[in-house]
C-alpha cells in the first residue's frame, strides 16, 4: 500500500501550477537522485530500455 500511495504523491508534488504533469529526471548522476531521494524519503524510479 506504501508504493501506490508514494507515486500518488510524487505526482502531485511533480505538478506544475499550470496543471501540466512533469516529473523531474535526474540523468547519469546516481549519487544525486540517491541523496536526494534519502533527503525527501522518497524512492528511487529507474529507467532502463533496450534496443532489442
Amino acid at each position: 500500500m506504501r508504493f501506490p500511495l508514494a507515486l500518488l504523491l510524487a505526482c502531485m508534488a511533480a505538478s506544475s501550477a499550470d496543471g501540466e504533469f512533469t516529473l523531474p529526471f535526474i540523468q547519469d548522476d546516481y549519487s544525486l537522485a540517491r541523496a536526494q531521494a534519502l533527503q525527501q524519503k522518497l524512492p528511487i524510479f529507474v529507467e532502463c530500455w533496450a534496443p532489442w
